[in-house]
């Protein structure tokens, strides 16, 4: 297998940031108008508010289940990876160098959700390891490669 290293890796997650700044945009400006009808207009960092706590976990909530779908959808299907993996023609397969399931794609989600946790140290992983793979990787059993002609 041809392994895809880190800046090529890099480079697909920052166009698959650029695609996910729509839909996160679009829905914080759809929650913004209710947190300040409410009188809440300005977000006082050092009190504790219910409303603005509220409004950010259900951002937060809903930002991980955009990203998550988009993630796991993208990766579990017949392309093998997000548009930015296809934008730079590499691909997410399993030792067998087959397309993941579902479920596995979903695992592998969860996992780089703990590689950006921990300091991103499990994506720093890749510049790193022999088959350069990330935490999530090794995690899911996968593999981020560079696509088949």
């Amino acid at each position: 297998m041809n392994y895809a290293g880190f800046w090529i890796r890099f480079v697909a997650n920052f166009i698959d940031g650029l695609v996910l700044m729509v839909p996160l945009m679009l829905l914080q400006f759809a929650l913004m108008p209710k947190f300040l009808m409410q009188g809440q207009g300005t977000m006082n960092y050092g009190t504790t508010n219910t409303d603005m706590h509220s409004y950010l976990g259900l951002y937060l909530l809903i930002g991980y289940l955009i990203t998550g779908a988009y993630y796991v959808l993208m990766t579990g299907s017949k392309h093998k990876g997000t548009l930015g993996k296809m934008a730079m023609s590499i691909e997410v397969v399993d030792e067998a160098g087959e397309g993941l399931t579902y479920r596995k794609s979903f695992v592998r989600y969860i996992g780089s959700i703990l590689s950006g946790i921990i300091l991103n140290i499990g994506y720093l992983m890749v510049a790193f390891h022999s088959q350069k793979r990330a935490l999530h990787d090794l995690i899911a059993n996968s593999y981020v490669v560079a696509k088949r002609k």
